[in-house]
Formats: structure tokens, sequence, C-alpha cells
């Protein structure tokens, strides 16, 4: 029989300092962000009736089910967006549009795959009441000024729009099965293999060509040129014009460096109505940010709103900054170690709460011991600077710059004046 008191479940992990703590300084910055822009955050329960997503855009097969007290099937919610939409509906109905939500939390998806997890911490936003280029440009940069926020440096937004997807397909007599075999061609850019299929005998496109191209057609502003002249219906050309006018709108406000074109991204896209939008970056293989236009999901909940949004999954984004080796300056302390018995001294203790009131992180030495544990304990919680005060009240060393292997005496200073200790700078 196995023993599982020691381990946690598949796809749930726990989080250690110092990330955990950093996930949560990382979540206040982007909380910051949204309310400088005006969203409001509004929470939502864990557990949501199982009703409200049944007839929603999301592979109900993957959600966690279980049953009330009372026989009703109830979920974890496998999703963020669609608790705001519901609240939108209902405690929000009467509230003047537009609506600008903001939300942080975890959801929960039962994932086969191995090691693929089924916690994931997500922060965004949702922009309720609104359409047009200015509501789709407000909500990508919102995105850039939070990615900006978190420390990221490289990275990009990649813009796509469903409506040319569906437009394609919808003139044509592809299944539903060969819809979703093509989605997935062009999603790996196979573009042989969505070729072959829709030139096969029994396959009518009228849009075949630029259907074919797809994949392919990702970069700069010039992929939107090539698409046009490829698309031979309204639809199609409304969409390509609208992405161009909102990096047009992007550029003027300097944001275009960070935003690239990809009409081949088809992520969920039975849940987008209009323009979609993934943020990517190196050292990690899944998107840090996902979001877009989805005007039919509030129509689920009996109101007729358009909406616009994004979710950071923010483990994800976490394991890219780690993997970039950025340093989270905004989420650092300097920390400051008080020797045995110097916090029992009524004027250090006074001292010690006041660079606690500034911030500081202050840790009495309660095992005395080497200098070595006190600085190895400090350098894995990634504490900016560290200094040790005597019961004396002489600093015996200070680590100014990145943490390295060998302690260093770096500096000595007798603190005659305790007061001299507030105008340190670390």
């Amino acid at each position: 029989m196995n023993n599982y008191k020691s381990v946690t479940l598949e796809g749930f992990q726990d989080h250690l300092y110092p990330e955990s703590h950093e996930k949560r300084q990382l979540v206040d910055a982007f909380r910051s962000v949204f309310y400088s822009f005006g969203y409001e955050e509004t929470e939502s329960p864990i557990l949501e009736y199982y009703d409200m997503f049944e007839d929603a855009f999301i592979n109900k097969e993957n959600t966690f089910k279980f049953f009330d007290g009372k026989g009703r099937i109830i979920v974890l919610r496998p999703d963020l967006t669609m608790p705001m939409a519901r609240i939108a509906t209902t405690k929000l109905k009467d509230v003047p549009r537009p609506l600008r939500l903001s939300y942080s939390g975890n959801l929960y998806r039962f994932i086969e795959a191995y090691g693929k997890s089924k916690e994931i911490y997500e922060t965004g936003v949702e922009l309720i009441g609104a359409t047009g280029v200015f509501a789709d440009a407000e909500v990508l940069i919102l995105a850039i000024e939070a990615l900006q926020k978190s420390g990221l440096t490289s990275f990009q937004i990649e813009i796509g729009h469903a409506d040319i997807f569906h437009s394609i397909v919808a003139d044509s007599n592809l299944t539903g099965e060969q819809i979703s075999e093509i989605q997935e061609f062009i999603d790996k850019k196979d573009l042989m293999a969505v070729q072959k299929m829709v030139r096969s005998d029994n396959v009518q496109v009228k849009n075949h060509q630029l259907l074919v191209e797809l994949g392919a057609l990702y970069g700069d502003h010039d992929v939107l040129e090539k698409a046009r002249h490829l698309a031979v219906d309204h639809t199609c050309k409304a969409a390509i014009s609208h992405i161009e006018n909102v990096v047009e709108l992007l550029n003027q406000r300097g944001y275009g460096d960070y935003i690239s074109i990809d009409l081949g991204f088809l992520h969920h896209l039975n849940y987008y109505t209009g323009i979609i939008f993934k943020g990517i970056t190196y050292g990690v293989g899944y998107p840090i940010l996902n979001g877009g236009r989805y005007d039919r999901l509030l129509q689920k909940y009996g109101q007729d709103d358009p909406a616009v949004g994004f979710a950071i999954n923010v483990n994800e984004l976490l394991a890219a900054i780690y993997s970039q080796k950025i340093r989270l300056k905004w989420g650092e302390k300097p920390a400051v170690y008080f020797g045995s018995d110097a916090l029992r001294i009524k004027q250090l203790f006074s001292i010690a709460q006041r660079l606690r009131q500034m911030g500081w992180v202050v840790c009495e030495d309660l095992l005395p011991g080497s200098k070595a544990q006190i600085y190895r304990n400090a350098e894995l919680r990634r504490y900016t600077n560290v200094a040790y005060l005597t019961v004396q009240g002489t600093l015996i060393w200070m680590q100014k710059e990145e943490a390295t292997q060998d302690i260093k005496e770096t500096e000595i200073t007798e603190l005659n004046d305790l007061e001299e200790i507030f105008q340190w700078n670390i």
C-alpha cells in the first residue's frame, strides 16, 4: 500500500521561499499597474456550479468535479474570465460600461500529461462593454506595461485575429474533425500537411491559398500586406485592417518594439471572436500571457456585452525570470541581523522596529553561530545586502553587491551615533 503522507498530488506543488515571496511581490506589482489604468480588483470563489461552464467554450472533461451536500455538481474553477463574466452580468449588470476588472488567483484543469501543472496561478484584466481599436489597444498596452513591470526586457506580444480562420473555414465543406486537424497543423507551422488536406478531392475551400500560408504569416508589418493580397472576402480583409490599425496606434504610443504579427496563432479559437494575442519570451516553452476579444461569451450569462482581456500565467513568467537570471529589484530587501542579545537592549530594539517600518528585514541571531550560516540563510532568501550588528553597535560586515560564496568583512563601521544606521545606502 502506498503512503502519500509526505508527497503532493501529481500536477500540484509546494511553493517555498524565496519563490513564494517573489510571486506575491510580482502579483502586487501587477495589481499596481492594473489599478493605475482604472482596473478594480474583483474576487470570485474557487468553487463554482458546473452549470456555469456547461455551455462555455472550454473542455469540460478537464474540470475537477465534485458533489455538494445537495447532490449538485460543482467544480474547481477551470477559468477566471468566465467568473468575471458572471459577475459582470449579475452583480454589476447595472453599473455603467465599460467595466474595468482585474483578478488574481488559482485555476484548476485536469491534464493527463506528466509534469504538466494542474494548478495554474493567473492574474489579468477584463475590459467589458467597449469595442474598437482603442479598447483593444488599451488592453495590449496594459499587457506590455505589466510584463515590463515584471523586469522582463526581451519579450514579444504576437497578434492575430480569430475572424481570419473563422471566415475561411465557414466558406468550406470541412468537417469539424478536419478543422481541428488543420488548426493543429497551422499551430505547428506544418504548411505541407495543410496543403495536402485542403487540396484533396473531397475538400472545397474558397480561400485555400490563405489557409495554406496562414502558418507562415508571422513577423513584421509586411505580413499584413501579404495576407491582404491573399484574402478574398470582406471579413478577412476587415480583420487584417483592424490589426493594422491597432498596431499603428501602439506604434504611435511607443510600444511598437514589443509587437509582432502571427496570423497562424489559433489558440482557443472557439473562445475568441476578434483580435487575439499571446506574450512570449525565451527560457520557457509556453506563452507567459494569453488574451483576446470574446464578444460572444457574456451572452451565455444573459447580457450582450463586448469584452477583451488577458491573463498572465504567473508561474510560467517566474520560470522565465529565473531562467533569464533577472534580479527582481522591486522584490528584494536589505537585511540586518542583530547579534545575540542585541535586541534585548531597548535602544537597539527601537532601531530594529524603525528599520522594519522602512521595509527592511530585521532578524535576531537566535542561534549564535558562524557568520557563514547567517550569510547562507540570507543568500537563500535573496536579500540584497546583509549587515550584522553586535551588541556594542559595531557593524562587523556588510555585503553590498551580489552574493558570492566567500564572506568578506568588506566594511567595518563604528556606530558612535546609532542614528547613522538609517543613512546606510544599501
